[in-house]
């Protein structure tokens, strides 16, 4: 069970929704963090290595979610840190990229606590 979460989305509100999600389905316990984009999801996770699951947004401001993903994907440190990514903007080429990346969950928006759930007991289970 994940114990330290990063949501990475530049609207408070989808953060607050996310968070509620995680603890409707069973995270309550889990300690969390917030950034509104990629760069300062970069910067907790360097004074917060024990995050161990990264919920974030594609379409943000000054660093995008495809390119926070790219930059976690190619650092040694973070490479392994579990992705799901929470989004209004995923198609097929993107859906491919995130692949590649690793990315082994994709939800579009608007989440429901319910294929939250199922995301994250397929990702455990992969």
């Amino acid at each position: 069970m994940y114990k330290h979460i990063l949501i990475a989305d530049d609207s408070s509100t989808s953060r607050m929704i996310i968070q509620r999600c995680l603890q409707i389905i069973g995270f309550s316990d889990a300690v969390f963090f917030e950034a509104e984009n990629g760069i300062e999801a970069l910067d907790i996770l360097q004074r917060h290595p024990e995050i161990d699951l990264i919920i974030t947004d594609i379409n943000m401001p000054k660093m995008d979610g495809a390119n926070f993903i790219r930059r976690l994907k190619t650092d040694h440190s973070f490479s392994q840190k579990d992705v799901v990514v929470i989004s209004s903007v995923l198609s097929g080429p993107l859906i491919d990229a995130l692949q590649e990346l690793r990315v082994k969950a994709m939800i579009k928006k608007p989440i429901n606590p319910q294929e939250l759930y199922q995301a994250l007991r397929e990702q455990k289970e992969a």
